[in-house]
């Protein structure tokens, strides 16, 4: 399953908002917008996926900051993995001949 950061205007957020919010595959909604109060009374609904901004640099901070922890997580996970398959090898391994 691929997973997705959804960057949007303040102006189609509240329209795509909830339509995409249930779906397990969008990490974070980002909103870019020129006025944050005038999206609030929605906005409060979707707290719990969604990250409003005003300044487009404090958005791009943010954006790559959540991507840089998905991936972090990511490669943990991948780790514990090839832990796991390591271990799973060992059970396996003969001992030297002669």
């Amino acid at each position: 399953m691929q997973n997705f950061f959804l960057v949007t205007s303040g102006s189609l957020a509240e329209y795509i908002v909830p339509q995409v919010c249930q779906y397990a595959n969008i990490k974070q909604i980002f909103i870019f917008c020129a006025s944050i109060t005038s999206h609030a009374d929605w906005a409060l609904d979707y707290t719990d996926r969604l990250l409003m901004f005003d300044h487009p640099d404090d958005l791009l901070e943010r954006l790559w900051l959540e991507m840089e922890r998905y991936f972090r997580e990511q490669a943990q996970e991948c780790i514990q993995q090839a832990d796991d398959l390591q271990e799973q090898a060992q059970k396996y391994k003969q001992p030297p001949c002669g």
